[in-house]
């Protein structure tokens, strides 16, 4: 139980860990989010305290290879956003997880480049795709990507913006925060996806 919802994932938690959701292997959902971790920056173009966060979650389907292959189609084919304005990062490693080097050679392949660097991310787990990528309403898609392509045009002026992020859970299990974790929630052993 939280006292705020921080992630999309909080509502998911039992099917992360293995149980079975009423409605398959493939989800999406879209959480209300309260963040005051960076309450000072708030007020610029993408610091905010309460959101929606859009998830789409892969529980035991595919994994790195697809999602990030849906991620970059939905970037390039569906926002049009040309190759060579996205960049991504993947998770450097540390003494606890290796270095997520097949996430990188899967963004280098599909960008046909090997300038991608790593960067450490302190987050728990090794980086469920944020995004939306099932049949969904073609009136409230439509909705998504009209807000989204809204969204691109006002920040243009930014340097970077974060607009999916990947959280595989691939390394729960052999890293001490994915005990703690997988202990604090009741989970453990986490199921990867």
């Amino acid at each position: 139980t939280v006292l705020f919802t921080t992630a999309g994932m909080h509502p998911l938690i039992s099917y992360l860990s293995g149980q079975k959701h009423p409605l398959g292997k493939r989800l999406c959902n879209v959480q209300k989010c309260i963040r005051t971790g960076d309450i000072d920056e708030v007020g610029d173009t993408y610091h905010h305290t309460f959101f929606e966060m859009l998830g789409n979650w892969s529980l035991g389907n595919y994994f790195k290879k697809q999602a990030i292959e849906f991620s970059f189609e939905f970037l390039t084919k569906i926002l049009k956003i040309p190759k060579e304005k996205i960049s991504a990062t993947c998770f450097k490693g540390n003494k606890n997880s290796p270095k997520d080097i097949e996430s990188s050679e899967i963004w280098n392949y599909l960008k046909e480049s090997k300038n991608f660097i790593y960067v450490i991310v302190a987050v728990f787990f090794v980086f469920v795709l944020i995004g939306f990528f099932i049949p969904a309403p073609d009136s409230l898609v439509k909705q998504i990507l009209e807000f989204i392509k809204d969204l691109l045009e006002k920040t243009q002026a930014m340097s970077q913006g974060e607009l999916i992020k990947f959280i595989f859970l691939n390394n729960l299990q052999s890293s001490f925060y994915g005990m703690i974790f997988g202990v604090l929630l009741g989970i453990f052993p986490m199921i990867a996806a």
